[in-house]
């Protein structure tokens, strides 16, 4: 049996969306995670816009509706990435309801222009108008996602060891965006650029990624930081000190410490370590907890807010502005740090 250039690249373009189907029913089944059910479904999508190109491509007589709805499809998939990425970032347990009204909003936008501008009649429509505005939505969302990678990427370029999640992160990501940026290509002609490479690609990157996947025994491993266990080897001076650094100048710079419900997950993955990492090096290096140091950031918060908001916000306001949750809470850590009340520091700087 012989085979052509054209069944050659049947088959190798096929491969792709066919292995990613696969993979995605992995993470719907094997992980209860918000990120991996959000990459699940990223990846499915991508799969169904890929096996679309491929059957028109190699069938060009196929139905134009189902096409249309490949196309379609394409108005979800930057979001569901960007979420993707968020999610795996900040360990988001559930779906915020902003996400869910951005997600309906686009899927509602997709069956619009599918109900109304459906139909060999309206093809020079797509061509024209339809298909640019659905690729350059999905490269605004993989762009966004990019920069919200940006320290990641930043790492990357400067070589620095990366952790396995971190390396399946921005593997997906650089991934998203030569496909994406393959597709543009292919639209706007240049290098007279087949629109067969996008599933083409997508078949190579499958199979990358893929490899990175079974470097982990644990898909959740693929989304969160894995706290590695140190065996209470106390972490570097040196190195205590440039996370410490990097800690502060998060927490300064963000004010994330207002938020009363912060969790140490949350910093750990914006300053790029383990929370548990991060709890040692709190713990050992410097004697405090968590909880501890983070009141204290909201306490010498709330003495610049008192010396300069004293006459138009009241102690227990000030108190919540910083984050603590109630007026008592204030108070007791306010004075077991700066050893007086709030009262008494009003009267020593001479607000009263």
């Amino acid at each position: 049996m012989s085979f052509s250039l054209s069944n050659i690249l049947f088959f190798l373009s096929t491969l792709g969306w066919f292995n990613g189907l696969i993979l995605c029913i992995v993470f719907f089944r094997k992980s209860k995670l918000l990120s991996n059910a959000l990459f699940g479904t990223f990846l499915l999508l991508l799969c169904l816009r890929v096996a679309k190109s491929v059957l028109w491509w190699f069938m060009p007589n196929f139905p134009i509706i189902i096409v249309m709805i490949g196309l379609g499809i394409c108005f979800l998939i930057g979001p569901v990435f960007l979420f993707y990425v968020i999610s795996s970032q900040r360990n988001t347990q559930k779906l915020p309801k902003s996400w869910l009204i951005i997600l309906i909003a686009h899927l509602s936008l997709a069956i619009i222009v599918l109900v109304f501008y459906s139909g060999d009649e309206y093809l020079p429509i797509w061509k024209k108008y339809i298909v640019p505005i659905i690729y350059y939505q999905w490269m605004g969302f993989t762009l966004a996602a990019g920069y919200q990678l940006r320290d990641l990427i930043l790492k990357f370029f400067k070589r620095t060891p990366l952790l396995i999640n971190e390396k399946w992160l921005l593997a997906i990501f650089f991934s998203t965006f030569l496909l994406v940026f393959t597709y543009i290509l292919s639209y706007i002609k240049i290098f007279n650029l087949a629109y067969i490479t996008g599933p083409l690609i997508f078949t190579l990157i499958i199979y990358l990624n893929i490899i990175i996947y079974f470097n982990r025994k644990n898909i959740d491993n693929l989304s969160i930081n894995h706290e590695v266990k140190y065996q209470n080897k106390k972490i570097d001076t040196e190195e205590a000190a440039n996370v410490m650094q990097l800690l502060n100048e998060y927490l300064s710079k963000t004010e994330v410490y207002k938020n009363p419900e912060l969790k140490i997950q949350e910093v750990a993955s914006a300053i790029q370590i383990s929370s548990h990492k991060l709890s040692q090096i709190l713990n050992d290096n410097y004697g405090v907890g968590f909880p501890a140091f983070i009141n204290t950031f909201r306490v010498e918060a709330s003495c610049q807010l008192i010396i300069e908001k004293h006459q138009t916000l009241t102690l227990e306001a000030i108190g919540k502005e910083v984050g603590f949750q109630s007026k008592s809470t204030f108070f007791t850590f306010f004075k077991k740090i700066k050893g007086i009340t709030p009262n008494e520091f009003k009267v020593q700087q001479n607000l009263v």
